[in-house]
């Protein structure tokens, strides 16, 4: 304050005790002399001294000395008595806040709070007035003070409080970083001013961070409450600001709202409820959130914000502060300069009760008072126990402990070495009796020691030595197997195998040896296919190819897509979608128009497949022009352009793709209308096919143009299918009887010459099952592939093998030759389409034989396993009589229908009447039955849903869902499997982990915990769908049988992969693991 203002002060003090005017008069002549501004200011203060008879005048009519006419409205720059408005600096339900300048007696800027033009009703004014006094009783450094009050010329009430110059609490301690020891003591500040309002006798009700303004003073922060006792009536809706509703004096913030002020009459209100809202603001100081979300309770309806205030619990600042996402849990470590894993540890415990004792819905159970509040957190930064929870004995030594640690570390340090001395005196004693007498035994121990270390270090050597000797001789031994298997191998034209053992020894770095010989150069260059190019666009197994009849493209389908190359550039031309995924690759068909324009994709018509999908893509610009739903290969085509003819659910079905309309039929019946075809092959230039219509025993072929039947074949199709190829005119004809069939004679490619009515016996026949067969257009040729990955190359005419092609990595699907007979290219199930050149054909020369050494250890071990084989017969039968084997029923019987149990004491076969009867198998007795559907799918031939996955437990398919029968009990088992599942896969020994399929053709299984009633765990990992699963003894792990060459072992468990075995050429038929699990047979 400056010497005039001090001076001004004094002089007005005097003179406005002296009540005779004329003594005041005289006073202020003798004061004043020769300063007529000076007098001039006390002249105006005793003016306005006198004037005002209230505090606040509310009739502007009283103080007619008011010269100076206000405005309706205030704004900045306006005057409003002594007091220049500056800036708009808050505003409320009902009252203006504006900084000010205070202009006489003193300048300084000050803040004025006016109430609202239209607010000043009755109820408000008085309401102002009651914040006004409350102001007014209150001195503390933590409350904002009252300097002035008044009132506008409209009758409108102000007061005049300190300018606060600061930022809400919680965005000081945010920008300053605070850690929780400052703000907690930041927060004693703001708990001192709370108290000193409460022994006032008032109430806050609206605590919140807005209302609580901090400062720095002296290098120090100054929180100073705002806006004290501040009841708002003025109606608005439901913000993050304070709420004044009409539903009976509603008043607070929701978010710090106490569970007392949420009721409707708000009339059982006391001083704990500003504790409660304390709770709350030092819940948001720890954690950055408040305990009940603002945005959802401002969301909420009225009624649901207060039940929710009243009702739910907070959970604890550990708890939200650990349940924070990382990046929301780094920034308010950071705000808090600590780190975010000592951030959780800080508040759980003590901090963690304080906050909930504040917070409690019971205000019996909260602080009584402010300072007990606060005391408690002074206890807390003392290492004191705190009130908020009722500690143990060992937690009051904690505490002890920690505020007199250096007492007792001292102490415990004195005992310590107390103790130690002791012992080690005695120690010493003992050791120095013993030290003669040790001393010369000692000296002979360590003459005998040094005798012993150098025997040892001369035997350390020679082990060394020897190790690595017969490491090495492993390393070399392990070499020549694989050297020899691997030319095994390439004698079967297993190019992927060989190179597998070939690339184990590529060296990987310069510090590994490398026992590569000439032997390894000469398989690696025996090991490189013969093919012409490979194209690796499609990843899925390719059912068809074929040639453009211009030889100028080249079109490979499988289940993900159609690919088309250059055959010249060796580029791919278009991908085309084919509509499907992980469908059989059997029965996929793509083909050429007559002239080039079109291109087919589509399947054949089968039993299982009674209607289908037919695409037709225009090849000038690769875009797709039709989809005709319910129509399948084969496919016919007339001699006009766009015309063709295709199978449908009720019979043949002719289109004209460059009419406009592409959907309408062309109204003509063809020759092959009612026939009902089972399976079909063309000749190279399609005006030849083979049927095998299914109400007939045999195939025929047939003339496409005419339909006229040729020959019969009923040699064809003995069983369930058969391969067959036709060469041009009918000249030759080759089949298979049944590929699927174990019989010798049924697998046996045959070729025969129609016109000549023989059969040309074919030269070394294939080594493996074949899928896929094809004359060349020339009829020159015949070229077949299978399972064996080779391309077999014969003549025709003489039936002589005149070579194969290797190359392949994968069994082989599907075969086309081009226009011109000289290239062949092929489909494989690993994706792969190989394009080879036939005049490049070479016969397949003999390998010469790379003799190996074998170490005398390996012939011992030989001669040992010969031992074991000739004793094998011997220790069946042991076990047998041991009871240590499975007993397993033939496939026959599986087919017809019979299922025994894995310990052979039951057999469950389909009876007459539809139902499933038990036997037992050592008495011979029936012992149960359970109905079945007869709908259930091959009721009559035994092939119903149906195994055995326990000795006990029948799992069955009733035609809607899998359920399980206890044959033991004759009963259902009260818990069905979830009908998500469609296919059962395997089970384990005990029936308890069953493997299931939710999609038949999906390579996904899922393993179920029968016993627990869900899924434990998902396998994938398998190319194809997989035909069964084998699980180990105890149904830990768990391997698939089926397409895949890969044995693929899980944790059933988890479904996480724990091997994955390889050897396998063809996929995996079978598989078993020892009784201990350690081993795996397939």
């Amino acid at each position: 304050m400056s010497e005039h203002t001090q001076h001004l002060k004094e002089l007005f003090a005097k003179a406005a005790s002296i009540d005779d005017p004329a003594k005041r008069g005289n006073f202020l002549a003798q004061a004043c002399e020769n300063e007529p501004a000076l007098r001039k200011q006390l002249d105006d203060l005793l003016e306005a001294h006198e004037a005002a008879t209230d505090f606040i005048p509310l009739n502007p009519a009283s103080n007619p000395s008011k010269a100076k006419e206000t405005a309706l409205t205030e704004a900045e720059g306006s005057v409003i008595g002594r007091y220049k408005l500056l800036q708009n600096i808050g505003e409320g339900g009902c009252g203006v806040v504006y900084m000010a300048e205070q202009q006489q007696p003193v300048t300084r800027r000050v803040a004025l709070k006016i109430i609202k033009l239209g607010m000043d009703t009755k109820q408000v004014v008085a309401r102002f007035e009651a914040e006004r006094q409350a102001l007014a009783m209150m001195e503390h450094p933590n409350i904002a003070k009252v300097l002035d009050a008044g009132a506008t010329d409209t009758g409108r009430p102000f007061f005049v409080m300190e300018l606060v110059r600061g930022i809400p609490i919680t965005e000081f301690c945010d920008q300053h970083q605070l850690d929780m020891r400052s703000r907690l003591e930041l927060f004693m500040d703001v708990c001192s001013a709370i108290q000193h309002a409460h022994q006032k006798g008032v109430i806050h009700r609206d605590i919140k961070p807005s209302n609580i303004m901090v400062s720095m003073h002296d290098h120090r922060a100054v929180p100073k409450i705002i806006d004290f006792g501040i009841a708002k009536a003025t109606q608005q809706k439901l913000t993050d600001k304070t709420l004044f509703t009409q539903f009976h004096h509603f008043i607070g913030t929701p978010a710090y709202m106490s569970p007392e002020q949420a009721n409707i009459s708000g009339l059982d209100v006391d001083t704990r409820s500003d504790i409660y809202s304390l709770g709350v603001l030092l819940y948001e100081l720890m954690t950055g959130r408040t305990p009940l979300d603002a945005q959802e309770l401002t969301r909420a309806d009225y009624d649901e914000m207060r039940r929710r205030i009243r009702e739910e619990e907070p959970i604890y600042p550990s708890t939200q502060v650990s349940g924070m996402q990382e990046s929301d849990l780094s920034a308010v470590a950071r705000r808090r300069n600590t780190e975010p894993s000592r951030l959780n540890r800080l508040m759980r415990g003590e901090l963690d009760w304080i906050v909930m004792k504040a917070l409690e819905k019971d205000r019996n159970r909260r602080y009584e008072t402010a300072a007990e509040f606060s005391l408690d957190i002074q206890r807390y930064l003392q290492f004191e126990p705190v009130k908020a929870a009722a500690p143990s004995s060992l937690y009051r030594f904690r505490k002890f402990a920690r505020r007199n640690k250096g007492v007792l570390t001292a102490a415990a340090m004195i005992l310590t070495l107390l103790v130690v001395g002791s012992v080690l005196s005695t120690y010493l004693a003992v050791k120095a009796t013993m030290a003669q007498r040790e001393a010369d035994d000692a000296a002979q121990k360590a003459i005998e020691a040094r005798a012993l270390a150098e025997d040892r270090e001369k035997d350390v050597t020679d082990q060394k030595n020897l190790a690595v000797q017969s490491a090495k001789a492993l390393r070399e031994n392990l070499y020549a197997s694989d050297m020899y298997q691997a030319q095994n191998f390439l004698r079967e034209d297993n190019i992927a195998k060989s190179r597998e053992l070939l690339i184990k020894y590529l060296p990987q770095s310069d510090d590994d040896p490398d026992l590569r010989g000439f032997e390894w150069q000469y398989l690696w260059d025996r090991s490189e296919g013969n093919e012409l190019y490979v194209f690796k666009d499609l990843q899925r197994p390719v059912g068809a190819v074929t040639f453009s009849h211009d030889g100028r493209w080249l079109a490979g389908l499988s289940d993900e897509g159609v690919a088309v190359w250059s055959v010249v550039s060796r580029s791919r031309v278009a991908l085309l979608d084919a509509g499907s995924s992980n469908g059989w690759p059997f029965g996929m068909r793509v083909r050429f128009s007559a002239d080039d324009r079109y291109l087919f994709v589509g399947r054949d018509l089968n039993r299982w497949r009674r209607s289908g999908s037919l695409a037709v893509w225009k090849t000038d610009n690769w875009s797709q022009i039709h989809s005709y739903r319910g129509l399948s290969f084969p496919l016919y085509e007339t001699s006009a352009s766009g015309v063709f003819s295709a199978h449908g659910p009720e019979g043949i079905h002719q289109f004209d793709l460059t009419s406009p309309e592409k959907d309408a039929e062309v109204q003509q019946q063809h020759p092959f209308s009612e026939k009902v075809l089972r399976s079909y092959a063309f000749s190279a230039d399609a005006q030849l096919i083979a049927m095998h219509d299914r109400g007939q025993e045999a195939a025929a072929i047939y003339e496409v143009s005419t339909a006229r039947k040729l020959a019969d074949w009923p040699e064809l199709f003995s069983g369930s299918g058969g391969l067959i190829s036709i060469a041009n005119g009918m000249k030759y004809v080759a089949w298979i009887s049944d590929p699927m069939n174990r019989d010798a004679e049924d697998m046996r490619f045959r070729l025969f010459a129609p016109f000549e009515e023989r059969e040309i016996i074919l030269d070394q026949s294939q080594p493996g099952m074949l899928m896929a067969a094809e004359f060349s257009p020339d009829t020159q040729w015949l070229v077949a592939g299978g399972w064996d990955y080779l391309l077999h190359v014969w003549n025709a005419a003489s039936g002589k093998k005149v070579g194969s092609f290797k190359g392949h990595l994968d069994e082989i699907f599907s075969l086309a030759f081009s226009p011109n007979s000289q290239t062949l290219a092929s489909g494989s199930k690993d994706g792969r389409v190989y394009l080879w050149d036939l005049r490049s054909m070479k016969e397949k020369q003999e390998m010469e034989t790379v003799d190996y050494r074998v170490a005398q250890e390996q012939a011992s071990s030989i001669q040992q396993l010969q031992d074991l084989i000739d004793l094998f017969p011997q220790a069946i039968w042991a076990e047998c009589d041991r009871g240590n084997l499975d007993v397993f029923s033939p496939p026959q019987l599986e087919r017809q229908g019979l299922r025994v149990s894995p310990d052979g004491k039951h057999r469950v076969a389909p009876g007459e009447d539809g139902h499933l009867e038990v036997f037992n198998l050592q008495t011979g007795l029936y012992e149960a039955s359970l109905a079945i559907s007869r709908a259930n799918r091959g009721w009559r031939s035994g092939r119903y849903q149906g195994h055995f996955i326990s000795n006990q437990r029948f799992l069955y398919h009733n035609g809607e869902k899998w359920l399980i029968w206890n044959v033991m009990d004759d009963r259902l088992e009260p818990r069905p499997i979830p009908e998500v599942f469609t296919t059962f896969k395997g089970a384990s020994d005990d029936g308890r982990y069953l493997g299931l399929s939710k999609n038949a053709e999906s390579p996904e299984v899922w393993i179920y915990d029968f016993d627990a009633g869900k899924e434990i765990s998902a396998l994938s990992g398998v190319d194809h769908n997989p035909r069964g699963m084998v699980f180990s003894p105890d149904g830990s792990l768990v391997t698939s049988i089926g397409w895949d060459k890969r044995v693929q072992v899980w944790d059933s468990q988890t479904g996480s992969i724990s091997h994955v075995l390889t050897g396998h050429k063809q996929g995996v038929a079978s598989a078993a693991f020892s009784y201990d699990g350690k081993s795996i047979c397939t």
